[in-house]
């Protein structure tokens, strides 16, 4: 694949001296003093090679993580409408892209069949309609938040290489739903500059936690924890929000913040959608359900009990993951997926416990808070 070629430093104005007839001998060389020195502080100020291309992690709305070598199309620029200006923004100056739904439709064609007259009628299949909302971070610890003009990235893995695009809008098919319109949810790169735009340590009170994990609402972003230096601590860095669903996996077991209250009503309604959704899990457990306005979270350990293509010991792959539905007029569809916590078991072998706690549900991140 063509990479576009590394940004040359461009000396957009010219400077120039003009000699006066009389005694200008001295005045025309103090110009062109003048003339050097602004031309080195400028060439100074201009990066002489602009990294064109970085390593990053791009994470997907249906949960799928990639990472490779990620690279702007030739000739084009990342740009972004904060709402009062335009900005344009090269891949060397970003710590960080968050990209979540802003409103979700489902719209159908229509048209007015009387001229006149204020009749509608529609025609074909109902269709999913979604507005991104983006939130980049800079090296500098600023962050922007508004709508991205269309952006095609290309990220090259070890095995393959992927196209990439950020959307301010997205469309898709007759007949299909917010699931299958599948979106870049986080863009992060592996050399991050030195400030970190939040910084939260934690202490988990019950012994033996070996992993901490979040999930942003909406775009259901995962940020792993990393250990702290104390048992039972942990530091989660870049968080754009403190509102988040929360796991900790011990040896045994594996405790999710999950609200008590429970809607059965709903709950079998999402059950039966369960049954209805053709997925690569077939054993799914319906753990909870939480309703937030016009969204309805689900949390699901999934697990594959049919044959797989993995010639191992360790065969059968299980998921802890939160489903994002929308629930309009009546009906349910998934509108995005993360998860917490994976892994490969023998067949037979059943996933880790899952118990939900409300005392960690809805907390409120805090840096230096402990949980129960």
């Amino acid at each position: 694949m063509d990479y576009p070629e590394e940004d040359e430093p461009v000396l957009n104005g010219t400077l120039s001296t003009r000699r006066q007839e009389r005694g200008g001998r001295c005045r025309s060389g103090v110009l062109r003093l003048v003339a050097v020195v602004a031309a080195v502080l400028f060439y100074s100020a201009v990066p002489v090679h602009a990294r064109s291309n970085r390593f990053a992690v791009v994470q997907f709305s249906n949960g799928e993580q990639l990472e490779g070598t990620l690279s702007l199309t030739t000739g084009s620029e990342l740009k972004i409408h904060d709402g009062k200006q335009l900005r344009t923004l090269t891949l060397d100056v970003l710590q960080e892209m968050v990209f979540e739904p802003e409103q979700e439709t489902m719209e159908q064609k229509w048209r007015f069949p009387e001229a006149g007259r204020t009749r509608k009628e529609t025609w074909g299949q109902p269709y999913p309609v979604r507005e991104i909302l983006a939130a980049i971070s800079l090296a500098d610890g600023t962050v922007i938040r508004g709508h991205v003009y269309t952006t095609v990235f290309y990220l090259e893995g070890k095995e393959q290489t992927t196209k990439v695009v950020l959307r301010a809008k997205d469309r898709g098919g007759e007949g299909q739903t917010f699931a299958d319109i599948v979106y870049p949810v986080r863009i992060s790169f592996s050399d991050p500059a030195s400030w970190l735009s939040r910084v939260i340590d934690i202490k988990v009170g019950e012994a033996g936690a070996g992993e901490l994990v979040v999930l942003t609402p909406g775009a259901l972003l995962r940020v792993p924890a990393t250990r702290g230096t104390e048992a039972s601590t942990f530091r989660l860095k870049g968080l754009l929000t403190t509102n988040c669903f929360l796991a900790v996996k011990f040896p045994s077991h594996i405790a999710v913040g999950w609200p008590a209250t429970a809607d059965t009503g709903l709950a079998a309604r999402i059950q039966q959608g369960l049954g209805d959704a053709e997925d690569f899990f077939d054993v799914q457990n319906l753990l909870g359900v939480y309703r937030c306005g016009g969204d309805v979270y689900t949390l699901l350990q999934l697990s594959r009990k049919r044959s797989t293509t993995l010639d191992a010991a360790a065969s059968q792959p299980w998921r802890l993951e939160i489903w994002r539905w929308k629930d309009r007029d009546d009906h349910l569809m998934v509108a995005g997926r993360g998860y917490f916590f994976r892994g490969i078991l023998a067949p037979g072998v059943a996933p880790p416990d899952v118990s939900t706690s409300e005392a960690i549900w809805a907390i409120g991140l805090k840096d230096g808070m402990e949980l129960p």
